[in-house]
């Protein structure tokens, strides 16, 4: 009788498939995703289930797992945690201020793989592509209610001060802050499409943060 090759993979049954992915790391999770049908399921499920991004703004900006979250509701559903770094904030991107960095460096952060790639500049983005981005994200936030059609049209210029317990008080400054590609606002619209969020660590919060935690 002829045997399975390596194909077995494609017969296992889905708490087994489960099993095995649990015990790879974040690079084969993507793989799998991406080159198997039968491995996707259980390897996206591992995949989005913990949303980790302690790497500096320009090597990993929000906006990448935003749009994403945006596009592919289904994987948004699949997300439990966050545990991210501190954001650039309305001033500091008004200003141009320098990211702080993350408050207590781990020692996984030593081992972890680190991202490579291009760095994320906004003059360095081409103006359709972030057109492109903000409408999505505008779509997005005023379908889960965060802003209203009429206050798309709303953007005026950043402020270069920090009043504490006087920003992003109202929608309008939502759309503001969304439309300059703030992280602040950019956080806001990451929690709210997130219905199964179970887990939420933030290291390194700005001095400097418009959110009045």
């Amino acid at each position: 009788m002829a045997q399975r090759g390596p194909l077995d993979l494609l017969y296992l049954p889905i708490e087994l498939l489960d099993a095995i992915v649990a015990l790879l790391d974040q690079l084969s999770h993507s793989a799998l995703a991406l080159t198997c049908k039968a491995t996707n399921p259980s390897a996206s499920k591992a995949l989005y289930a913990t949303y980790t991004n302690r790497d500096a703004p320009l090597k990993a900006p929000f906006h990448l797992f935003l749009r994403t979250l945006c596009e592919r509701p289904e994987l948004a559903a699949m997300v439990k945690g966050l545990d991210i770094r501190g954001w650039r904030s309305e001033f500091e991107v008004a200003t141009g201020a320098p990211w702080q960095g993350v408050t207590k460096p781990r020692e996984e952060d030593k081992s972890r793989t680190q991202r490579s790639g291009p760095l994320f500049v906004s003059i360095s983005r081409p103006a359709e592509k972030v057109s492109q981005s903000f409408k999505l994200f505008e779509e997005t936030a005023v379908r889960v209610g965060l802003m209203s059609p009429d206050e798309i049209f709303s953007t005026p210029a950043l402020k270069k001060t920090v009043i504490v317990g006087t920003t992003l008080k109202k929608r309008e400054d939502f759309a503001q802050l969304l439309k300059h590609s703030a992280e602040d606002a950019q956080v806001v619209l990451m929690l709210a499409l997130l219905p199964n969020i179970a887990r939420l660590y933030i290291d390194g919060l700005s001095v400097h943060s418009s959110l009045d935690w």
